[in-house]
């Protein structure tokens, strides 16, 4: 059984900037994007194989808040998101955080997010923030984006 029509959405209850108001990061040098990027996917990498939850997820305060947002979330359901990410913060991967390696810069959202994917065929097109423990793998998806007159980069939604 199969069904099929169109609806024509006029109006959205919310309004998101998004990467909206972001720079262009394709009209950077890409060897000097790079770099930056790899830069800052380290320093994400080694706050989760710290363990240090709190300043990750200060890092993160726009993902969640937008994604509340658009996910119509309450603030119950946002704190229970939160202690759960910590939980896998410092259960999972303190201490298992794979290096990043084998990995290939990706430019998305016409030119306005970038993401660091792995290349090698085990976890081809995963994100770099890739968790090893002993029942599985897990990936820490993010995108980021530099918002207009910002020369750091902020983690977007997934």
């Amino acid at each position: 059984l199969e069904y099929e029509w169109e609806i024509e959405i006029t109006e959205l209850p919310y309004a998101l900037k998004g990467w909206s108001q972001s720079q262009d990061l394709s009209r950077i040098d890409t060897e000097m994007l790079e770099k930056e990027v790899v830069a800052y996917y380290n320093k994400l990498r080694d706050l989760l194989n710290d363990g240090d939850a709190s300043a990750f997820q200060k890092l993160n305060q726009k993902r969640y808040e937008e994604t509340k947002v658009f996910n119509y979330t309450t603030n119950n359901i946002l704190e229970k998101r939160k202690k759960e990410d910590i939980e896998t913060i410092e259960n999972e991967d303190k201490g298992n955080m794979l290096p990043i390696e084998h990995c290939q810069l990706f430019i998305y959202g016409n030119g306005r997010l970038v993401r660091l994917e792995r290349i090698d065929e085990e976890f081809k097109s995963w994100g770099v923030l890739i968790r090893e423990t002993e029942k599985n793998y897990g990936d820490t998806g993010i995108f980021l984006h530099k918002p207009m007159g910002s020369d750091t980069f902020e983690i977007i939604r997934k």
